[in-house]
């Protein structure tokens, strides 16, 4: 049987793309909040996003309590 350049192609794909691919979970660094301006770190500690003359501000709570933030 032969092969032409189509199939050879469609093998390529199959091989480049489906054997070894491992799907991996993309570990978020970020969560939102309730409030808008308000982020969680996934090491717990909160954040204030703020803009400042066009500028975008982060700023640490210095908490991981969301009523302290």
């Amino acid at each position: 049987m032969a092969f032409g350049v189509a199939s050879c192609v469609d093998l390529f794909t199959v091989i480049f793309y489906g054997q070894g691919m491992e799907a991996k979970n993309a570990v978020k660094t970020w969560e939102k909040t309730r409030l808008q301006k308000l982020v969680r770190h996934k090491s717990g500690r909160y954040y204030a996003r703020l803009y400042l003359n066009g500028k975008e501000i982060w700023k640490s709570l210095c908490t991981a309590h969301f009523s302290v933030a």
